[in-house]
């Protein structure tokens, strides 16, 4: 891939004072010693204008110098501006993967617990699986904060807030059905066949 990067503009010297040497032109972009000897400059402007020798002026532009050196410098070893826009459309495809495989693995999950509750009849002997939400989340994560339903009694002592959250999480949006409905199709989510 061609470097598409503009040229970096050199370093301008700062203006002349008629009473420190200028120092030589800086390469472009500055290296070490440019820098040093920037900074062996500036330090001479100050001793100047505290001597009274040169104005404000010169004072404050012997500062910019040496910043610019030293940013031009940092510059040239940090990515070109076309880098992040480069490295973005690389990567996307590789995004859209993970985010594919994202979602396969919360089905995996999901299928997988539902499939161990299957098998746990109600729950009391072996508890239950948590099964996530259609989205991938958990309902006992922070996000939504809902008690895990490790025995079908932990679904029957739902509170009414608490079966619509899960039926939400389990079913998406549309008609909330009456509660002993709810809790029967949230059973069906999860994967348990006993009351």
């Amino acid at each position: 891939m061609a470097d598409l990067a503009p040229p970096i503009p050199p370093v301008a010297l700062p203006p002349l004072n008629n009473i420190i040497n200028l120092p030589p032109q800086p390469q472009n972009p500055p290296v070490d010693r440019d820098v040093v000897v920037g900074y062996h400059y500036n330090k001479d402007i100050v001793v100047a204008h505290a001597d009274g020798l040169v104005d404000d002026h010169h004072f404050a532009e012997s500062f910019t110098y040496q910043l610019n050196l030293v940013q031009a410098q940092a510059g040239a070893a940090a990515a070109p501006p076309w880098f992040h826009v480069a490295m973005q459309q690389a990567l996307d495809p590789i995004n859209q993967r993970l985010d594919r495989l994202t979602v396969l693995t919360a089905q995996a999950a999901r299928l997988s617990a539902v499939s161990y509750n299957l098998q746990a009849a109600s729950g009391t002997t072996r508890h239950f699986e948590i099964v996530p939400f259609r989205d991938g989340s958990y309902p006992t994560s922070g996000e939504h904060n809902l008690p895990p339903l490790l025995t079908s009694g932990t679904i029957t002592a739902l509170t009414p807030q608490q079966s619509r959250d899960y039926y939400r999480g389990y079913y998406g949006g549309g008609n909330l059905p009456a509660a002993d409905h709810r809790l029967e199709l949230i059973r069906t989510a999860i994967g348990c066949k006993h009351p």
